[in-house]
């Protein structure tokens, strides 16, 4: 995702490039931090809940990166193309961290750990 986005950042005009481009990097930066973090976490079984937390953060800035590369787009800043492009792989994530979530919810009930599901989320 960070490798497809940073191609186009670099066309990006410098205004928006240095305000929402950056914006969209540290999002995508995050995002790799609270995968990596609930992989840890998830290793053991006081971390399982953490893991969880991280992985519903995660799910939220998917939705921030999303919003903010359509703002791009409609301000023509970004191709078509690349909105596709970048779409489709931010819902492959999205789905992966989704799949995740739930086994991590799974795991969480085996060890007897209270597990709430926020509204709208499985």
């Amino acid at each position: 995702m960070y490798k497809l986005y940073w191609n186009q950042h670099q066309h990006l005009p410098k205004a928006f490039r240095f305000t929402t481009g950056e914006q969209i990097l540290n999002e995508l930066t995050k995002c790799i931090r609270y995968s990596v973090q609930a992989n840890l976490y998830g290793k053991s079984p006081e971390g399982i809940l953490r893991a969880l937390d991280l992985l519903l953060e995660l799910s939220a800035l998917l939705e921030t990166v999303q919003s903010l590369l359509m703002l791009a787009w409609e301000l023509k800043f970004l191709p078509h193309g690349a909105l596709v492009t970048l779409t489709e792989q931010l819902g492959h994530v999205s789905r992966q961290a989704t799949g995740w979530r739930k086994w991590f919810q799974g795991k969480a009930l085996e060890v007897n750990l209270p597990v709430s599901s926020p509204s709208g989320c499985a």
